[in-house]
């Protein structure tokens, strides 16, 4: 697990990193170091089930958000959200969004279920 610790640390740094140009940088930047955040004390062995279930609620009341533009991707075919950097459709950068959201949910599960496993 320390391997994968250190994974999502660096993807969490990388993906905090290209919303640099991003026309609200703070809040997914913020949002991505949440992750980070949790690689390290996952790292360290600081576990904190608290941290981690508030970092989890705050990702899904986030995805649950973007829920309706990616159910609209479904409807419309799911058409490529990755073919260029503009966003052509108005749902594009909601799917995208989304989709960051909800990989950064899934990562911080496997830590707090990782932790709730060692509990004691």
């Amino acid at each position: 697990m320390k391997i994968f610790s250190v994974i999502t640390l660096l993807l969490g740094v990388v993906c905090a990193f290209v919303q640099i140009n991003d026309p609200d940088p703070y809040l997914w930047i913020a949002a991505y170091f949440l992750l980070v955040l949790l690689s390290i004390m996952h790292f360290v062995n600081k576990k904190n089930t608290l941290i981690a279930k508030i970092v989890i609620m705050v990702y899904a009341a986030a995805f649950a958000f973007y829920i309706p533009a990616i159910m609209q991707w479904f409807l419309d075919g799911m058409p490529s959200v990755v073919q260029s950097m503009k966003a052509e459709t108005k749902y594009v950068e909601l799917v995208r969004e989304g989709g960051g959201l909800l990989m950064a949910l899934l990562l911080a599960s496997v830590f707090f279920f990782d932790w709730k496993s060692k509990k004691g």
